[in-house]
């Protein structure tokens, strides 16, 4: 097994971002890749407590903090998604097979929710969150076992957040969940 290749970067790739790790930090980070695949885990602190922390993906850098919001595409217009959402300041509009996605920086975040519920638009579920620049497709046996782990994280009661780079078609997660 190689080692990561670890390269000095003006901008820091890894940072406290919950409220949890804010209080107190984050520290001692131990990196390992295996197969194509890093995995990080740190310790974040609230200066009372600590929490082994995981974060694992075939590329570390590339996730952006953003906010997502997701709605039904059969609960409302598209146009009328995308007019709303834009006016809002979201920065893109994705429409997948049974959602649309509305993408925002997170200082806009409460100004396109707002717009949308100001229109009538049901919203399914709002979050900021991280979001891979790129993603990994997983099917049939793997996506089970994606999905499986998944679900014990978020579980679990020392997990505060779970972020994933997985691209699971939505005919997979019907016939897989």
């Amino acid at each position: 097994m190689s080692s990561p290749v670890i390269t000095s970067r003006p901008q820091p790739v890894f940072s406290p971002e919950t409220n949890f790790e804010k209080d107190g930090g984050v520290e001692d980070p131990r990196l390992v890749r295996i197969g194509g695949t890093y995995y990080l885990t740190y310790t974040g602190y609230n200066k009372k407590d600590a929490q082994l922390c995981l974060a694992t993906s075939k590329d570390l850098i590339h996730w952006d903090r953003k906010g997502v919001i997701i709605v039904d595409k059969s609960a409302a217009l598209e146009d009328d998604v995308m007019t709303a959402a834009l006016d809002g300041g979201a920065d893109d509009v994705r429409a997948e097979e049974s959602e649309l996605e509305i993408v925002t920086d997170p200082s806009a975040f409460g100004d396109v929710k707002a717009a949308l519920e100001k229109a009538g638009i049901p919203i399914l579920s709002a979050e900021i969150t991280m979001v891979p620049q790129n993603t990994v497709p997983v099917d049939g046996s793997d996506a089970r076992a994606v999905l499986k782990l998944m679900e014990a994280l978020e579980d679990h009661d020392d997990v505060q957040n779970v972020y994933a780079n997985f691209d699971i078609p939505e005919a997979v997660l019907a016939e897989v969940g």
